[in-house]
C-alpha cells in the first residue's frame, strides 16, 4: 500500500474528527448562531450550488461541512436553552437543507465504485443520508485496506466513534464495530480499552450511571492485562477519573478513596509516574472535600459585587451554584455559559446562581482598567451581552511589577479558595448553604451530572 494512500486516509480521518468538533462548536455557540452575520448585506451568495465540477466524494464531504455551518447559524432559544432531560441525547441532527445539499452533490457520482482514499468520505456521506448499510460497507472496506493491524485498529475506533456520535439510531453500528474490536485475534487490550472508554464517555454525557460503571469496569479489566508499554499508549487514568466523577456526584468520599486505591494498583507507573501524580492530586482533593462537604459555605464577601441585590450569598432557602468564569474568555466559554443558562432554566426559583470572575486589568474591547471600571465592564458583558443576569463577584487579583515593567497577577482570594479545592471551578450548596459538591463545569458535557447534583441538593432535608 502506498505511503500517499496512508497519508490521504489519515487526512480524511482527521477531517471527520474535525467535522464533529466544528459541529459541536456550532451547536454550543451563542452569538455566532444569531440569525446572520452583520457583515452579510445580501450580496454574499451561498456557494456549492453548481456541483458539475465535483468529481469525488471528498469534495462533497467538504460541502457537507460548510453546508452544516451555513444552515446552523440560526438557533431556537426555546430548544437550545430547554430544561435538561435525563439520559436524553444532546446530539443535534443535521438540518434537512444540509442533507439536500449532499444529495445534489453526489447525484452524478458512482458512490459504489470509489478509490480507497475516498472511502471514509463515502461512509460519512451515506451516514448523513441515512443509508447506514452502505456506510457500514464503506467503513469496512477502508478498514480492510489498512496498512497494519495498528492502523486497522485506529480505523475501527474511528468508525465506532463516528456512528456512536451521529445519532441514537446509529448506535447499533457502533456496537458492531465494538464487537469486531473485542473479537479480534490476537487479543488487543488497547482496542478493548479505547472502545470501552468511548462508550463510557458517551453514557457519562447522558449520565446513565449503570452503563458508565459497566464500561469503565470493562476498561479497567483491560488495563490490568496490559503491559506498561501498551498502557502508555492510552489515557489510562480516564477510566478511574470518570468513576471519581460518578462517586463525587453523590458526595461519596469512601467510594472515591476505594477508586484511588485500585488506581494505585493499576496505573501508578503509567507514563513514568504521571499516574502516581494524578492519584496523589486526587487524594489531596478528597482530603479537602472532607473538610467542606456538608459544612456551611462561608459567605462570599471578598471582592466587589456587581448585578447584586444586596442579599448575602450563598442565599438561605435555595440551592446555589457558584461558578468561576473569565470575562475575557470569549467563545471558549460559550458552552459553559449555555450550561449555566440551561441549569437555571431547569431548576428556576429553586436555584440561585452566583458568578465569580478575577480581575485581569482589562475587559472585552477595553484598554487598562481600574478594579471598579473592570468590574463594571465585566458585569455589563455578562448581563447585557451573554444574558447572565446573576450576581457577579469580582475577585481582585493581587499584582506586582517585575523589573522590566511587566505586571504579574496572582490569584485573588476566591480564586485561591477554589484552587485549594483541587482546581475546582464550581460549587453547589443545598438550601442551608452547606456544600454538597465541588468540581468542574467546563461545558454542556457536564450539565446532566450537575443537574443530578442540584436535584439532590434541592431535595436535601435539614439534619
Amino acid at each position: 500500500m502506498s505511503a500517499n494512500y496512508t497519508k490521504s486516509l489519515k487526512t480524511h480521518l482527521a477531517r471527520i474528527a474535525q467535522f464533529f468538533f466544528i459541529l459541536s462548536l456550532i451547536t454550543i455557540s451563542l452569538e455566532a448562531q444569531k440569525n446572520v452575520s452583520q457583515a452579510d448585506t445580501g450580496r454574499i451568495k451561498w456557494g456549492h450550488a453548481d456541483f458539475s465540477g465535483y468529481n469525488r466524494p471528498t469534495m462533497c464531504h467538504r460541502a457537507l461541512d460548510e453546508a452544516t455551518r451555513h444552515y446552523t447559524r440560526r438557533y431556537n432559544k426555546d430548544t437550545s436553552l430547554a430544561p435538561i432531560v435525563k439520559n436524553s441525547s444532546p446530539i443535534q441532527e443535521l438540518p434537512k437543507a444540509t442533507i439536500e445539499t449532499v444529495k445534489a452533490c453526489i447525484a452524478h457520482l458512482n458512490m459504489d465504485s470509489q478509490d480507497l482514499d475516498q472511502l471514509w468520505a463515502v461512509a460519512r456521506i451515506h451516514l448523513v443520508l441515512g443509508e447506514w448499510d452502505k456506510s457500514k460497507i464503506a467503513s469496512e472496506k477502508a478498514i480492510a485496506a489498512g496498512a497494519s493491524e495498528e492502523e486497522k485498529l485506529d480505523m475501527k475506533l474511528q468508525a465506532l466513534r463516528m456512528y456512536l456520535n451521529h445519532s441514537e439510531s446509529t448506535i447499533p453500528l457502533a456496537y458492531h464495530f465494538a464487537d469486531i474490536i473485542h473479537s479480534t485475534q490476537p487479543e488487543t487490550h488497547i482496542g478493548k480499552y479505547q472502545s470501552d472508554i468511548s462508550f463510557a464517555t458517551y453514557f457519562f454525557v447522558r449520565y446513565n450511571v449503570d452503563s458508565v460503571m459497566k464500561y469503565t469496569g470493562s476498561a479497567i479489566e483491560a488495563l490490568k492485562k496490559m503491559s506498561i508499554d501498551d498502557m502508555d499508549k492510552v489515557l489510562a487514568f480516564n477510566a478511574f477519573s470518570i468513576r471519581l466523577e460518578i462517586a463525587n456526584e453523590s458526595g461519596d468520599i469512601p467510594t472515591q478513596e476505594k477508586i484511588l486505591e485500585e488506581a494505585s494498583q493499576v496505573v501508578s507507573n503509567w507514563r513514568s509516574g504521571v499516574g502516581s501524580r494524578a492519584i496523589e492530586t486526587a487524594y489531596r482533593g478528597i482530603e479537602v472535600k472532607k473538610t467542606v462537604y456538608n459544612r456551611k459555605m462561608v459567605s462570599l464577601h471578598q471582592g466587589v459585587w456587581q448585578n447584586s441585590d444586596g442579599i448575602e450569598r450563598p442565599k438561605v432557602g435555595v440551592s446555589t451554584l457558584v461558578v468561576m468564569l473569565n470575562h475575557n474568555c470569549g467563545i471558549g466559554c460559550y458552552s459553559r455559559v449555555q450550561a449555566i443558562k440551561r441549569l437555571k432554566n431547569t431548576f428556576g426559583k429553586d436555584l440561585d446562581v452566583v458568578l465569580i470572575t478575577s480581575t485581569m486589568g482589562y475587559a472585552p474591547g477595553t484598554g487598562p482598567l481600574t478594579l471598579q471600571e473592570e468590574g463594571h465592564e465585566a458585569a455589563k458583558y455578562y448581563k447585557d451581552y451573554l444574558e447572565l443576569p446573576f450576581p457577579l463577584l469580582v475577585d481582585e487579583s493581587p499584582t506586582h511589577k517585575l523589573d522590566d515593567g511587566r505586571i504579574i497577577r496572582d490569584k485573588g482570594p476566591m480564586a485561591q479558595i477554589l484552587s485549594d479545592l483541587n482546581g475546582t471551578n464550581a460549587i453547589v450548596t443545598d438550601r442551608e448553604g452547606k456544600v454538597q459538591w465541588a468540581g468542574v463545569l467546563y461545558s454542556e458535557l457536564q450539565i446532566r451530572l450537575l443537574a443530578s447534583v442540584i436535584e439532590r441538593a434541592v431535595a436535601k432535608k435539614s439534619e
